[in-house]
């Protein structure tokens, strides 16, 4: 008998199935040739924001009279413009018209995020701040360095809905990004409503999964992979093909699945850990597509090679 699964739940398990605790699999321990990004120098930007301290709080303070949502205020070095997603900005963030427990001034680089949206005149960009901040006591306060500001004229509101329904359905046993809208100004300008959420990454409290320290080069370590329509050198990534394969879901429409590409995106340091990760990703496709349409069914062995199952 033919059985089905819905697509997305085969993409769910491919990402969370969990790693067995000794492998045979022989791992290149070439290092992979990533890029990484420079950090700012913001003695600059530092100067020049205590050299107009007083004017700038006085800006800060007729922003707020106009506003319900909180504010955040991006002041770059020599007021640059903020176009770039391969280097951070020096910047101030100001954090303002909320409660005084959540008011923040802070140094962190500002570049722009995502790949699609980077030549829109409404960009997304990501914060990160020189030192572990909290912003607008989200995520019940824990400081991170890295926050995000989302910015799209169709689907704010959804991805603010799809954040909450998710932390509700979950009932804090995994993550989910918090969020809240605030108004964002950088240079002085107004650039409307944001919401601020954030960075999706190995973290304690965020995604737990184990971060390689310097030096580690296990493959038996954590990973946080995902479908990218943008794979770029600015992070490892790998194909995976699917051979064509056809899945029908619950619904009894049949789809032919076509490759995708993979980014890691947390930081895993040699060949050996990337070509392991694509290998296995690859081989729970293999196991869930025989069990689902043709009744063959598989496991992987010592080995970490996929094997018909006993």
């Amino acid at each position: 008998m033919r059985r089905t699964l819905p697509i997305a739940l085969i993409l769910c398990l491919l990402v969370t199935a969990v790693l067995g605790e000794d492998a045979a699999f022989v791992a290149d321990p070439t290092p992979l040739s990533v890029p990484e990004t420079p950090e700012p120098d913001f003695t600059a930007v530092r100067e020049q924001y205590a050299g107009r301290l007083e004017e700038h709080r006085r800006e800060l303070e007729a922003m707020a009279a106009g506003r319900t949502a909180p504010c955040v205020y991006i002041s770059a070095q020599d007021g640059a413009a903020i176009l770039s997603k391969d280097f951070y900005v020096p910047c101030v963030v100001d954090v303002f018209n909320c409660d005084e427990a959540y008011r923040l001034t802070a140094e962190a680089g500002v570049k722009v995020r995502g790949n699609s949206t980077v030549t829109e005149d409404e960009r997304p960009y990501r914060i990160r701040f020189a030192e572990k901040q909290n912003m607008l006591g989200l995520h019940d306060g824990r400081a991170y360095k890295s926050w995000v500001l989302l910015k799209s004229n169709w689907n704010l509101a959804m991805d603010h809905t799809g954040f909450n329904l998710a932390r509700a359905i979950f009932d804090g046993r995994y993550y989910a990004s918090d969020s809240t809208f605030v108004n964002l100004y950088i240079n002085g300008e107004w650039l409307g409503i944001y919401l601020l959420c954030e960075q999706n990454q190995p973290a304690k409290g965020r995604i737990d999964v184990h971060e390689p320290k310097e030096g580690e080069t296990d493959i038996l370590t954590g990973y946080v992979v995902e479908i990218d329509n943008y794979p770029s050198d600015e992070h490892p990534h790998f194909e995976m093909p699917y051979g064509c394969a056809a899945v029908t879901d619950l619904t009894g429409k049949t789809r032919r699945l076509t490759q995708k590409n993979y980014s890691v995106k947390s930081d895993i340091r040699t060949q050996g850990q990337l070509v392991f990760i694509g290998s296995y990703i690859r081989g729970c496709f293999d196991i869930l597509l025989g069990a689902a349409v043709s009744d063959r069914p598989m496991a992987f062995n010592e080995a970490w090679w996929v094997d018909p199952a006993e």
